[in-house]
């Protein structure tokens, strides 16, 4: 049977499609089956990445539902459970929180009206002690894999114990002294600002209370500069615990004892504290100071300077009252050692007064408005010339003078004493160069310049000396320098040479005020001394026993020792007789003359005949 052309050629048209489509589809299959292979190799090589960096890593790795279901070794490190305990643990007991009801079952995806789910993470800082009692603190992170058929939850952990402790630490020095381990001035100002708040008017708020007495007292230890010069800075610090230790000792427990500066203490009273309390609190805590201190086999004996300023409804913050404890404390400290002040308002304006003093004064060091009186020293009980001791005058610009004890001790607080006590030196010695060259010639006289403690102590002062002595041409011996008692009694070495170095150089060292500070036969007899000055209070009394016994006791001691005699505030012929009859060379006082001003003690000394070879010391 023969098909028709047209039926054959249909078929083999049709064998030929389905032949193409055969060879298609099979290449298709070809190209899927290596597409695939190759999407599992790539898959097969991610897992061995991830696997490797897993196990590599040092960050915990974690997948979990309510328990764990893949751990990384790092995991046992930081947490200090083994990978068969962490399998065995419910995540919420060892992380403390549920991440089932942290997070649910939210993931990444589209919600019901389209829109796209952002993906939520979980951070958490967690405590954690570990089965080896290890105690840590962790970080958690927290996020859904799988929301389906349950949620599956992928994290991270990592230890940052050491971040939290120095979180701790840093915490600790805002708020603390690490010397003392009391609180600082930072966290003393935050409770009081706290008590402040408290303290307003509770507008609104009836029935409600709010405490309105309480009080700073502010704790100034005297003298603590010198034990950090003389024994080290190591030495200061260790007294400074000990320090720390008994005023906390010597005050109630509830009242918080802060370290507000180098030497420095505040003390915060709340509870319904008076004047009469505070006083009673004030004196404890100086005869607790009363006692000495020992490190080691060494002693230090403290006082202390108290200022103490209750809580004022005329108050705005901490501040004020911090201020107004320090001025308390700062006008103790200068009635002297181990006195206590409370602040009241005349003290305020007191205060205002001193700051525009010192303004003043600071104005006229710049304009050098001083200027130098000199008081005549004289030979008992004739009077003949031998000296002049040189005082300090401030002169303002509207003439009037103001008195040398109102400005000289702001000039010791403040530091000014310094170019103060530079620019007398220099002066007199351009008078003694003067005198020299104009009137005196070769004849025997001096001039005493008295030196404070801050001056004497300045590391300039040696050569501050040489230099004037040397520009004005003084010749040895007319320089005296006047030493207050406290100067010696320091037991600083650096005394002794800086004495010696000043009569190296041809000064003449005296003790000013002689009886009035220190006074002890050791220090006499320890350093190099020249001439002792009475001062004025003995004389005033030479009328009386006690005092007629004190001065004679003062001449005969200074003798022994084979030093001159000074007596101050002569202001009689008696007084003068008197003490020429008990052995002292030497006086100076109104009797004889005020001090007066360059061209007076010109004039004075061009009316007096002195001795031309003749000196006493």
């Amino acid at each position: 049977m023969s098909w028709p052309i047209e039926f054959v050629t249909q078929h083999y048209v049709i064998l030929a499609y389905s032949l193409v489509g055969l060879l298609l589809a099979m290449g298709i299959g070809v190209c899927l089956w290596w597409r695939f292979r190759a999407i599992a190799a790539h898959l097969r090589r991610s897992e061995r990445r991830f696997d490797l960096l897993a196990e590599a890593s040092e960050i915990g790795i974690f997948t979990c539902d309510d328990a764990f279901d893949y751990v990384n070794p790092a995991m046992s490190t930081i947490t200090g459970y083994s990978e068969g305990d962490l399998y065995q643990m419910p995540v919420a007991d060892l992380f403390g929180f549920d991440p089932g009801r942290e997070l649910g079952g939210q993931r990444v995806g589209a919600s019901s009206q389209g829109e796209t789910v952002p993906r939520k993470t979980l951070y958490r800082e967690t405590f954690v002690t570990g089965r080896d009692g290890r105690q840590h603190w962790l970080h958690v992170s927290l996020v859904v894999m799988d929301a389906r058929p349950a949620p599956l939850y992928m994290g991270t952990v990592f230890d940052i114990t050491e971040r939290k402790q120095m979180e701790e630490e840093l915490r600790y020095l805002a708020f603390n002294d690490p010397l003392t381990d009391l609180p600082n001035r930072k966290f003393l100002m935050n409770r009081l600002e706290a008590l402040f708040r408290d303290a307003r008017p509770l507008v609104g708020k009836p029935g409600r209370t709010a405490p309105t007495s309480f009080a700073l007292m502010f704790v100034d230890v005297n003298r603590f500069k010198s034990i950090n010069d003389n024994f080290g800075l190591s030495r200061g610090d260790q007294l400074l615990k000990v320090i720390a230790r008994r005023i906390k000792a010597a005050v109630p427990r509830a009242v918080l004892v802060a370290r507000v500066g180098g030497d420095e203490f505040a003390l915060l009273f709340e509870d319904n504290v008076d004047a009469a309390l505070l006083e009673d609190e004030a004196q404890r805590l100086q005869q607790a100071f009363a006692q000495v201190f020992h490190l080691g086999e060494q002693e230090f004996f403290l006082s202390l300077s108290i200022g103490v300023a209750l809580y004022d409804p005329r108050y705005r913050d901490g501040e004020q009252i911090y201020r107004d404890a320090t001025i308390a404390k700062d006008l103790a400290k200068r009635a002297g050692p181990g006195r206590s002040c409370v602040f009241d308002e005349q003290m305020h304006a007191a205060e205002q007064k001193r700051l525009q003093l010192e303004q003043d004064l600071r104005h006229a060091l710049r304009c050098e408005h001083f200027e130098l009186f000199y008081q005549p020293i004289v030979t008992l009980p004739d009077g003949e010339f031998r000296g002049f001791e040189a005082l300090i005058r401030w002169r303002r610009e509207d003439g009037t003078l103001v008195s040398p004890g109102e400005f000289i001790p702001l000039a010791e607080e403040t530091g000014l004493i310094n170019p103060l006590g530079d620019w007398v030196l220099q002066q007199a010695c351009r008078q003694i160069g003067r005198w020299n060259r104009e009137l005196l010639g070769p004849r025997a006289f001096y001039v005493s310049v008295n030196l404070s403690s801050v001056q004497f102590f300045q590391s300039g002062l040696i050569e501050t000396v040489r230099q004037a002595l040397a520009l004005h041409g003084v010749r040895p011996g007319q320089l005296k320098l006047e030493l207050t008692e406290s100067i010696l009694a320091d037991d600083n070495p650096q005394v002794i040479d800086r004495m010696q170095h000043l009569m190296e150089m041809g000064c003449t060292i005296m003790v000013d005020d002689f009886g009035t500070g220190y006074s002890s036969l050791s220090y006499l007899q320890r350093f190099p001394l020249d001439v002792l000055k009475i001062d004025q209070s003995f004389v005033a009394r030479i009328g009386q026993d006690t005092g007629l016994h004190l001065v004679r006791a003062i001449i005969s001691m200074a003798h022994a020792l084979e030093l001159g005699v000074i007596a101050e505030g002569i202001e009689s012929p008696e007084v003068a007789q008197q003490l020429s009859e008990l052995g002292c060379e030497l006086g100076q006082g109104y009797h004889f003359s005020r001090p007066v001003p360059v061209q007076a003690a010109t004039d004075y000394v061009s009316r007096r005949t002195v001795q031309s070879q003749s000196s006493l010391f």
